[in-house]
């Protein structure tokens, strides 16, 4: 097989037919960010930030935490900024 045949055989497996991997639930994004964000900040000052905070800000946020040395690869930031951003629209799993 040439190389063109095999990128387009790559690229019609990876977005044409491979399922996307589960969305995270509201649920598990909250259990995340509890794991990840309270040992050093309350609860509460978690829930005041969500809906406040975009993309590029948690992004910020996080990449701050990270060299003030919160241990997450750069997989596991991207899933704590996206559980970040959907917990605003559902904070009742995180926020009480």
């Amino acid at each position: 097989m040439n190389a063109r045949v095999l990128v387009l055989l790559a690229f019609v497996l990876n977005v044409l037919v491979l399922p996307a991997p589960p969305a995270e639930s509201a649920q598990d994004c909250a259990a995340k960010v509890l794991a990840t964000c309270t040992s050093c900040h309350y609860q509460a000052r978690i829930c005041e930030k969500l809906g406040k905070k975009n993309e590029r800000d948690w992004k910020v946020t996080v990449k701050r935490m990270v060299r003030y040395g919160l241990a997450l690869d750069e997989a596991a930031q991207e899933g704590i900024i996206t559980c970040l951003l959907a917990l605003k629209d559902d904070r009742t799993k995180l926020c009480r």
